[in-house]
């Protein structure tokens, strides 16, 4: 099973301590490896931090994977893979005996899919702590422009901001008759690509209207403009309905 506990994609949620607690127990009773995608548990702009699947797994049922696109830069292609452990020892005879050995074969037969001087230096910033001091920085960076998105549009009636508590996205819904795609589209002739909620939804219907904003990497005069065409959209199209 694939879960994304601390950050689902796009609305946000965390998953409570006890449902994870849950799941866990599920996992060592029927066999089932869980892999838990921690991206963007580094960027939690509000709340207490909830500790990761793999934290909590005394049964070895968790492949806890990670990777420093967001934290750093994409380009590094660098990931990693925290194989589960039971008392400290890899897993040799539980419910997912084998898994550990199973990763290390597959990465072995991959060879060297990452540059060693990229391996060297991620490693020097990993033992000297200058990755959490840089995480420390660009946390205070996007708290602010959460902060920047959060206030402007409430000053717009009619418009919500939502999944700010993590992440480098927000989720804007409206009311009224705009559906995603009008804004989408007449944002992207004001030269901003936003995707639409209903991207997102199982079925027609199913979720709301709105957008999905990132701001993870643009400046701040971009995203004003971003948020500029947002409110322009929605006005917009509210007008032509």
């Amino acid at each position: 099973m694939l879960v994304t506990p601390t950050h689902q994609y796009p609305l946000g949620s965390v998953m409570p301590v006890a449902r994870r607690q849950r799941l866990l127990a599920w996992a060592a009773a029927t066999g089932t490896l869980v892999v838990e995608d921690d991206y963007d548990s580094e960027f939690r702009h509000r709340g207490s931090p909830v500790p990761a699947l793999a934290a909590l797994d005394a049964e070895g049922v968790v492949l806890h994977v990670g990777g420093f696109s967001k934290t750093l830069d994409p380009r590094l292609r660098c990931s990693y893979v925290v194989l589960p452990a039971t008392a400290g020892v890899l897993v040799g005879a539980g419910p997912v005996a084998g898994v550990a050995d199973a990763v290390l074969a597959a990465r072995r037969a991959r060879g060297a899919v990452v540059a060693e001087p990229v391996q060297v230096a991620l490693a020097h910033l990993l033992r000297t702590g200058s990755l959490r001091r840089h995480l420390g920085r660009v946390r205070r960076d996007y708290t602010h422009r959460r902060a920047r998105i959060a206030a402007r549009l409430d000053d717009v009636v009619g418009l919500e901001a939502r999944a700010l508590t993590g992440g480098l996205h927000a989720v804007v819904v409206w009311s009224g008759p705009a559906t995603g795609q009008e804004v989408a589209a007449r944002m992207a002739g004001a030269g901003v690509l936003v995707s639409t909620l209903e991207e997102y939804g199982m079925a027609p219907g199913s979720t709301p209207a709105g957008i999905v904003l990132g701001y993870g990497a643009v400046t701040v005069p971009e995203l004003d403009r971003a948020l500029d065409a947002l409110i322009g959209a929605v006005e917009r199209a509210a007008t032509v309905a």
